[in-house]
């Protein structure tokens, strides 16, 4: 791994020259780790395009408010807007601290504690004017009775929990995570579209988004052995088979055969995942085709009262039409190191 990536030499090496520990190298994580979703089957429901400026985001989250969006004939349980808790450490995956994209603003790992680098100067987003740009956009939605309700108290796990829905009703329209399928689970994941960065207003055009592609692929300190180890030639072999590619592969996707296909010559098939029972109408979609890989990869991936819009709408509509059914490769969260 060190022939192949110097980097993480210099990673693992001390500045005495030591190397106490060894890294751990993804290689095909993206580089990203929040990506951001719009239920497009509401979208659909109400004759409403995709938006891509904020004012057209918060248009779509009114009518997703006020019109029984997922259909069910309750228009109070739709829940437009949702983003995961902030840990003690700061902004992390999953969190509208991206929208800092929308006015040029670079973050990385979703944000931190506010430090960036732009033209070479490093800043903090907590004192930019920008960051005040983010909040008053958010007070407007909140205000508006659009964001849930439980967003600065939920845990991760009922954050995760609200986005999975009601069997095959969703409850959430638009939203931000690793995957469809690991943010609003399998059986709602195909209602779900990524949206590319939103622009603050229609005539910005330098968007940004948070990138993670080093915290991602990258990892310090992945297997330390002890130095009181008695049995010192066994513990490197099993340091040194965690790098082997074949194991690397099945740590990162799962067992050859029933997650993997290897094709031969260095070449793999991340499989689709198991089909699983829906009630899903057929036709509504489908599972996601194999993902090939060359030769030395580790392939991856409310408020009760009425909402007031303050700003007209500039939402483009159209009529309803059926969503096709979407075929996405298959993709996992964090795993092991792969080389």
């Amino acid at each position: 791994m060190f022939d192949a990536r110097p980097e993480t030499e210099l990673m693992a090496t001390r500045p005495d020259g030591e190397v106490f520990s060894v890294p751990s190298y993804r290689r095909f994580w993206p580089e990203t780790g929040t990506r951001q979703y719009v239920n497009q089957q509401w979208l659909d429901n109400l004759g409403l395009e995709q938006p891509t400026t904020w004012d057209e985001l918060h248009e779509v989250l009114l009518a997703f408010k006020t019109e029984d969006a997922n259909g069910n004939g309750d228009p109070d349980d739709e829940i437009p807007i949702d983003w995961s808790p902030a840990g003690d450490e700061g902004f992390g995956y999953f969190q509208p601290s991206v929208l800092l994209g929308s006015l040029g603003l670079p973050i990385t790992n979703g944000g931190g504690s506010g430090y960036f680098v732009e033209d070479g100067t490093v800043g903090n987003f907590l004192t930019d004017p920008r960051y005040k740009e983010v909040v008053s956009f958010l007070h407007d939605l909140y205000a508006d009775g659009l964001v849930s309700q439980d967003v600065m108290t939920q845990d991760y796990s009922a954050y995760q929990s609200v986005g999975r829905g009601d069997g095959d009703t969703a409850k959430v329209g638009f939203s931000w995570g690793w995957t469809a399928s690991d943010r609003f689970g399998p059986q709602l994941a195909d209602q779900y579209a990524t949206l590319a960065p939103l622009a603050a207003d229609a005539a910005a055009t330098d968007l940004a988004w948070t990138y993670d592609s080093y915290s991602l692929n990258y990892g310090l300190n992945t297997i330390t052995m002890s130095a009181q180890s008695t049995k010192k030639d066994a513990a490197l072999k099993v340091i040194d088979a965690f790098y082997d590619q074949d194991l690397s592969l099945q740590a990162l996707w799962g067992d050859f055969g029933t997650n993997i296909e290897d094709g031969g010559n260095g070449v793999y098939t991340v499989l689709p995942p198991p089909t699983r029972p829906s009630t899903r109408p057929p036709g509504s979609g489908r599972p996601p085709s194999p993902t090939t890989a060359p030769a030395g990869s580790a392939t991856t991936s409310r408020s009760p009262s009425p909402p007031t819009s303050r700003r007209p709408s500039r939402t483009r509509r159209r009529s309803p039409t059926p969503s096709p059914a979407s075929t996405r490769p298959p993709t996992s969260g964090p795993a092991s190191s792969s080389r």
